[in-house]
């Protein structure tokens, strides 16, 4: 019940117990009697005899040698010590590698179990005060756009198409229009509920008629990263299994308002079952292609790319 994942395929499940604070709470008050377990349990190993109950525990009987399951019992706690010290160094010293090994080993099991759910969520409030990460683009071609508001911006969309387009926001605002209530959900914790108007992504590609290699969706922003210079410009990519779903959608209104600046104007991706940083703003192009390893540094993103601790597959 306190999964994004869950909650926003299923909106009702939370709402068995009254809501996700319901379910926080509880699992609160679980773990503090799971803690509260562990300190009892020990205290209670060490009064009946420690060097006794760590013959049970560790070789299975009483008669067996005190001092040699001691020896293995210790030996084991400081086998766990030792791995999680020299995981937290490994991954701090070598995120990449890190998060290349996770790859492996998570990352399959996360996509099989969450990947393919399709978010459902239908909110009935919004958040007073929707936090921004990120600050608009500096950029000359950026400030001109805002200046004629945005009355000159385009949107390309080219790749493996059979048909390019060149898409103005009065355009898109002709397009077959969907609304939807979330979950913002920010892997930083900046998470708000806001409501979301715009073209569903699958109207975009249907449009262009998508070329039967196309595998992937590379979002490129106008957002040139000028608080980290050298960094190039934002970018996101999703696959088209992602891009298809009911509640992605290109998004040019927010809370029945004109998307604000800091949140993307003129246009931003919404993409429900994914974190936050996922959702490209200031997007100006569109290119579907067979793999994005030539892109940026082939990680699926510029945060996957420069921060080295984010996941291509950003799932909730």
């Amino acid at each position: 019940m306190m999964s994004p994942a869950l909650a926003a395929r299923f909106p009702w499940f939370p709402r068995i117990l009254g809501g996700r604070q319901a379910a926080r709470s509880l699992h609160f008050i679980g773990l503090i009697i799971f803690v509260g377990f562990i300190v009892i349990h020990v205290i209670f190993v060490v009064a009946h005899g420690f060097t006794l109950e760590m013959a049970k525990i560790v070789l299975g009987g009483e008669s067996h040698s005190h001092a040699i399951a001691v020896t293995i019992g210790l030996i084991g706690i400081a086998g766990v010590i030792a791995f999680h010290f020299l995981g937290t160094w490994y991954s701090l010293a070598f995120p990449f590698r890190a998060k290349r090994l996770l790859e492996l080993g998570v990352d399959p099991l996360r996509q099989f179990l969450f990947h393919h759910l399709d978010s459902r969520q239908n909110y009935k409030h919004v958040s007073a005060y929707a936090r921004v990460n990120g600050r608009p683009p500096r950029n000359e071609t950026y400030q001109r756009l805002v200046a004629s508001n945005f009355a000159e911006w385009r949107l390309e969309v080219s790749g493996l198409v059979r048909k390019n387009l060149d898409l103005s926001l009065n355009d898109l605002r002709q397009m077959p229009r969907q609304t939807q209530t979330t979950l913002h959900c920010c892997i930083q914790g900046w998470s708000y509920f806001a409501q979301w108007a715009g073209v569903p992504l699958s109207a975009i590609m249907d449009k262009c008629d998508l070329l039967p290699n196309a595998r992937f969706l590379v979002f490129y922003t106008l957002d040139e990263k000028w608080e980290k210079p050298g960094h190039g410009y934002y970018y996101e990519v999703i696959d088209l299994e992602i891009a298809r779903l009911s509640q992605t959608i290109l998004a040019y209104e927010m809370n029945h308002q004109p998307l604000p600046i800091p949140h993307g104007a003129p246009l931003r991706l919404r993409v429900e079952n994914q974190l936050g940083y996922k959702m490209a703003k200031w997007i100006n192009r569109l290119e579907f292609v067979d793999s994005f390893k030539h892109i940026g540094e082939g990680q699926g993103g510029w945060r996957d790319d420069v921060l080295h601790y984010y996941p291509s597959d950003a799932g909730i």
